[in-house]
């Protein structure tokens, strides 16, 4: 082997890797940016979120010293926040239909949160919706079977 083969060789390597790396550094600077939208939207309501995690355009915080809950749909500019002493129990939301062939197809999956009073209606706060142009869930159950557990754990600490 002459030492053209092996300069080009390197190149063959050193090209290809180059672009998964800067890939790679592209990707986490859009979730830190992602991420820090939502942790400014807190501090404005004068909390700080310790635990923030994004699932695509969604992102969910909590701050469990106030007992804040925060939610932001990066698709809809759409940032809201609630206290968790008004909410009772959060559970995962799965609107679904059965085809006439026999499959169920999932439309929509939402993070419900029950409230204590039984005149207000529950919120919902959207994961996955069909009618977004989104086909295949892509980790919203594991996502949300995590945060129900988070929100729900908070809960129960603040009940006497």
């Amino acid at each position: 082997m002459n030492i053209t083969s092996l300069i080009y060789m390197a190149l063959m390597i050193a090209v290809p890797g180059f672009f998964i790396v800067f890939l790679n550094y592209r990707s986490t600077k859009k979730k830190e940016a992602k991420i820090n939208h939502l942790r400014k939207f807190a501090e404005e309501q004068h909390s700080q979120l310790v635990e923030v995690e994004n699932l695509n355009d969604y992102l969910l915080g909590i701050d469990k010293e106030k007992s804040m809950l925060f939610y932001a749909d990066l698709k809809k500019d759409s940032f809201q926040y609630i206290s968790l002493s008004s909410v009772k129990k959060s559970t995962i939301k799965e609107t679904a239909r059965v085809l006439d062939s026999g499959p169920k197809v999932t439309e929509r999956v939402d993070l419900q949160l029950l409230s204590l009073s039984a005149q207000q209606a529950p919120i919902f706060w959207n994961f996955f919706d069909i009618e977004n142009g989104k086909l295949q869930l892509s980790g919203e159950h594991q996502f949300l079977e995590k945060w129900t557990g988070i929100i729900n754990q908070q809960i129960s600490k603040m009940k006497p």
